[in-house]
């Protein structure tokens, strides 16, 4: 554990938050650093002895967030086609990567393709949104079109002509299980365009892949039926509660957002949960049945 006294950053000059190459020996090339960050101003409350530790304490974090790489996925993905021509597969936080990716893996690896298939398929058995997935190439060529298919009520039918959803969620599913080198995913509403057995369904992929992998989710979520299944997922599948960190988002009057963390025990009940949390919900439903809450 390194710590830091902050008083140490006392008058230090804006110019000094500039970046700083990196280099192990930072730390104790103490003239030569406060010469660069300073020139003719030192100030008089930094000594070299906080300068020494203000570098430890840089290298500490800079040790603990080396291998914890992070990849965003947008909140709206790449509309779906109805035929692709193979380009360059560079992640996109979009998903339009994705395509090529199960194309270029269909060709060429079998074993990975049935890995992707098998969980993605799993997903659209789980949400009722598909039965199957497969690549249509369009040529014997690798940079030939091809077209994505899911099989549905029994019939092959072209990604582009089925629901808005299945396009939206492809990116999420595919790139956590390509990604390998990603610890953390950062999703904004994955659930988009899916209906609410689809958005329970996600839940469970992501827990899957908890479970299964050391991959972490940051999820921004709407959806009841997301946080509803993972207080499922933590009572019928012993999953530890303190796996899940929920936090509630609630603006005040003062339009400043006041930020909750909601505990969750070991079997799925929500605990310490703030009065407005569901309100408009319970409102709404008694508004339903013609009764007033008050």
């Amino acid at each position: 554990c390194v710590t830091f006294d902050e008083s140490s950053l006392i008058d230090l000059p804006d110019s000094s938050f500039r970046p700083i190459p990196w280099s192990a020996g930072w730390p104790n090339r103490i003239d030569e650093t406060i010469n660069r960050l300073f020139r003719d101003r030192v100030p008089r409350a930094f000594q070299p002895e906080q300068i020494r530790r203000l570098g430890k304490l840089y290298l500490a974090i800079s040790e603990f967030l080396k291998d914890q790489t992070s990849y965003a996925i947008a909140p709206i993905r790449s509309v779906p086609r109805r035929t692709y021509d193979p380009v360059q597969s560079l992640p996109e936080p979009e998903g339009s990567h994705v395509p090529m990716i199960l194309s270029r893996v269909f060709a060429e690896n079998q074993e990975d393709w049935n890995k992707i298939r098998e969980q993605f398929d799993a997903f659209g058995r789980r949400s009722g949104l598909h039965e199957g997935i497969s690549i249509r190439p369009l040529g014997d060529s690798p940079s030939d079109p091809f077209q994505i298919e899911l099989k549905v009520g029994g019939r092959t039918i072209n990604l582009h002509d089925v629901g808005y959803g299945v396009s939206q969620v492809l990116p999420v599913i595919v790139d956590s299980i390509t990604q390998t080198e990603v610890c953390r995913f950062l999703l904004q509403q994955p659930e988009i365009h899916l209906h609410p057995r689809g958005h329970a369904a996600l839940a469970a992929f992501l827990v899957d892949r908890i479970l299964e992998t050391d991959q972490e989710f940051v999820v921004e979520t709407h959806s009841d039926q997301f946080i509803d299944q993972l207080r499922i997922e933590i009572r019928q599948r012993e999953l530890d509660p303190r796996t899940i960190s929920l936090l509630y988002l609630e603006k005040n009057d003062d339009h400043d957002v006041q930020i909750h963390e909601i505990d969750i025990d070991n079997i799925g009940n929500l605990e310490n949960v703030p009065s407005s949390y569901r309100e408009f919900f319970l409102h709404h439903q008694f508004a339903v049945l013609g009764l007033d809450l008050e």
